[in-house]
């Protein structure tokens, strides 16, 4: 694995884990139908008020939106300071009128044209690209400042039948040749860099292979039952708005 995967601050050193792919949270737009340079959260959530006439979409998972809601005000994402999760309340009452679905199986629909704006997963996003390479009128942004980065990951329960042959998959997926076909399947980032020269231009892209702003800017998503508790209480109000 690469040096910043064996040191994740939720498990340092891999003891429990070892990542399976990387991706972030940005959003993907129409560049025919949204006539505005978006590049932050704050310039995602500042337009959205004049998206009216435009089909907007949001993720359907409260820690992922309310983090990136409070990326747009400067705040980190795990942040646990009540006056600043009141202000993403706010934030998200206020832009509530102006998104029209809240659906994590979006892809099809955005595909389909039927979505204009919207909150979504960078391999997702590159996937939406590529379908309406015809149209060229798909962009996915990785925002300049703070989003989230996320990984999946590989592990162990401890009520394994067969430990012994749960280590020898993992090693298995992670030889670099088989790692690649995943990478290419899912257009997300794996984390074994020795897998890269085999696919090509893709390690290429930076919303796959992630530059060195990205790595250091971004944050992982860390919850607790409390965190939770208090976000989902946010998404709640969001949702009945």
């Amino acid at each position: 694995l690469a040096p910043h995967w064996r040191q994740v601050s939720y498990d340092p050193g891999n003891v429990y884990s070892v990542v399976k792919d990387v991706g972030i949270t940005g959003f993907t737009m129409r560049t025919d139908r949204v006539k505005a340079n978006l590049r932050t959260w704050k310039d995602f959530f500042d337009f959205l008020p004049h998206a009216s006439n435009l089909t907007v979409n949001f993720i359907e998972s409260p820690s992922e939106v309310i983090g990136v809601a409070l990326n747009s005000l400067g705040y980190s994402m795990n942040t646990d300071d009540e006056g600043q999760l009141n202000q993403v309340r706010d934030l998200l009452l206020k832009v509530k009128p102006y998104v029209d679905t809240v659906n994590e199986v979006y892809v099809n629909d955005f595909q389909a044209g039927k979505i204009d704006l919207g909150i979504t997963y960078s391999g997702d996003g590159l996937r939406i690209q590529s379908a309406r390479k015809k149209e060229g009128d798909i962009e996915v942004i990785a925002p300049e400042g703070k989003s989230e980065i996320w990984t999946d990951n590989w592990a162990i329960s401890a009520y394994a039948p067969d430990p012994v042959a749960a280590h020898k998959w993992i090693d298995f997926i992670l030889q670099p040749a088989v790692n690649a076909k995943e990478m290419e399947y899912v257009a997300y980032e794996v984390g074994t860099p020795a897998s890269y020269p085999l696919v090509g231009d893709l390690a290429k892209n930076p919303l796959v292979v992630f530059p060195d702003r990205i790595l250091n800017e971004y944050e992982i998503l860390e919850t607790t039952p409390e965190r939770q508790n208090t976000r989902q209480e946010i998404w709640n109000a969001f949702k009945a708005a």
